[in-house]
């Protein structure tokens, strides 16, 4: 239809059959979920005019391989291109401002990929999963990092961070263990562990050592700031400690003993969740929330206090 302008949420979804696709040059937008599930497509054809793809619009069609996305193109929706397992190529083109969550999460044959300028935000997942990802380039507009963007980008070889990112969502690097390099003055990395400008908030632990001592004046781990680190068996905290974030320890399947400052009163949800060599445990006594699942799967868990 030469007059269609835009397609609703979920229009073709689960349309297996379909293999080839042409968009009209009308066309300016793609709803959720439109096309999700097309297990078999192949090939888009998208028209110049269009400027917004929606959440999870091209979601699981896993033989797409290349895209031609137009000069048009703003917004590239959370999850649009997530799963597209065999998509090896997609040039970004220069008008592009945003990227969602999830909106290239495991895409596991994406090889390389250049971001325009425009973008500010790198969300949660963007680039989660993307295991054959080895090349990267973040441009000097992004301000923002979202939590796990990066997560299993095992052949991701390194990573610089530009000077106006300002904030970090939870983790971007959980289980990412390229070289970092900050060039941002609103992060500190020592010793290949990644803290806030003043090094209150530990916001993730890169290192592969077996013990580690949190430096005195941190206050907070933050979410997932330890998740995965197989390694780790042994942990000393600083007594100022407050604040346990969310998945900040989860994973740690080495993690044998740990002692919480009297100080902590806040334990995240799966803050503990699947340190399964974790024996015992005290709690201090002015906790005053633990969070679901906070220590889900502790399996040698005898003693608690």
């Amino acid at each position: 239809s030469s007059g269609l302008t835009h397609i609703g949420k979920e229009a073709f979804s689960q349309c297996e059959s379909l293999c080839c696709l042409t968009l009209p040059d009308s066309l300016t937008r793609i709803g959720k979920s439109a096309f999700s599930g097309c297990e078999l497509l192949r090939s888009v054809t998208f028209p110049s005019g269009l400027t917004h793809i929606g959440d999870s619009a091209f979601s699981g069609c896993e033989l797409l391989r290349s895209l031609t996305l137009p000069s048009g193109l703003r917004s590239i929706g959370d999850g649009a291109f997530e799963k597209c397992s065999h998509l090896l190529n997609v040039p970004l083109p220069d008008s592009l401002t945003r990227i969602g969550n999830s909106a290239f999460s495991r895409c596991s044959s994406l090889r390389s990929l250049t971001l325009p300028d425009g973008v500010t935000r790198i969300g949660k997942e963007t680039f989660s999963r993307c295991k054959s990802l080895c090349s990267l380039t973040l441009p000097s507009s992004v301000t923002s990092i979202g939590d796990k963007a990066f997560y299993g980008c095992r052949f991701l070889r390194s990573l610089t961070i530009p000077k106006h990112v300002v904030t970090m969502n939870g983790n971007p690097f959980a289980r990412w263990h390229g070289k970092l390099t900050v060039e941002s003055p609103a992060f500190v990395v020592e010793g290949n562990v990644l803290f806030d400008q003043d090094k209150t908030t530990l916001i993730a632990f890169r290192s592969g050592a077996k013990s580690y001592i949190v430096p005195s004046g941190v206050t907070r781990i933050g979410d997932s700031a330890f998740s995965r680190c197989g390694s780790l068996a042994s942990l000393t905290l600083p007594s100022g400690l407050t604040h346990i974030d969310d998945s900040a320890f989860y994973g740690c399947k080495s993690l044998c003993s740990l002692t919480l400052p009297s100080g902590v009163t806040t334990i995240g949800d799966s803050a503990f969740d699947g340190c399964k060599s974790l024996c015992s445990l005290t709690l201090p006594s002015g906790l005053t929330h633990i969070g679901d699942s906070a220590f889900y799967g502790c399996e040698a868990l005898c003693s608690l206090t």
